[in-house]
């Protein structure tokens, strides 16, 4: 498995594994993620354009894609993070997926490492991330690797209903405040 930053010629691939995650899951674990709503292209060519749109190879296929960066939704702000850290002092994980056909091979937890080590190697204080109360898959392999919950809290992600998620961070420094 390799990670790559994300190209144009990898929107079209990008978006057909948006669209064979969201037939998978068929509204299971995140009641968002649904085909023409959440992800979408669009979502790729903005983590593209702002640089970062990662990828995870394997065997020549896209088996996974995230988006890194500073940005979070306005609840984050609400929260006191253990760590302290600032925004700019965090990386928040966007758009979490694995393919379906590459699920339980180790490309979501080699995903979160390759996060980890980078964020690190930046001088980043802590990686931030949200997820659905119904992903347990997801919440059980954040929490393996160290992630704390921080919060409970409804987002206002495209949902016409109140729906809380869980704010996940894993603290770099080793410090919590």
């Amino acid at each position: 498995m390799e990670i790559i930053k994300g190209t144009h010629q990898d929107l079209d691939e990008v978006t057909q594994l948006y669209e064979k995650i969201n037939g998978h899951l068929n509204g299971r674990y995140c009641r968002g993620w649904k085909t023409g709503v959440y992800p979408t292209r669009e979502i790729a060519e903005e983590g593209l354009l702002t640089g970062g749109l990662y990828l995870v190879k394997k065997d020549g296929q896209i088996a996974g894609t995230m988006i890194l960066n500073h940005h979070c939704a306005p609840g984050y702000h609400q929260v006191l993070w253990k760590s302290g850290a600032s925004a700019q002092e965090a990386w928040v994980v966007h758009t979490f997926a694995v393919h379906p056909d590459f699920l339980r091979d180790g490309v979501g937890k080699t995903m979160l490492q390759f996060t980890v080590a980078e964020a690190k190697r930046r001088g980043l204080r802590a990686v931030r991330l949200d997820v659905s109360p119904d992903n347990l898959p997801a919440i059980r392999l954040y929490e393996r690797l160290g992630f704390q919950k921080n919060a409970v809290l409804d987002l206002g992600y495209f949902l016409p209903e109140v729906y809380p998620f869980y704010l996940y961070e894993l603290s770099l420094t080793g410090e919590t405040v």
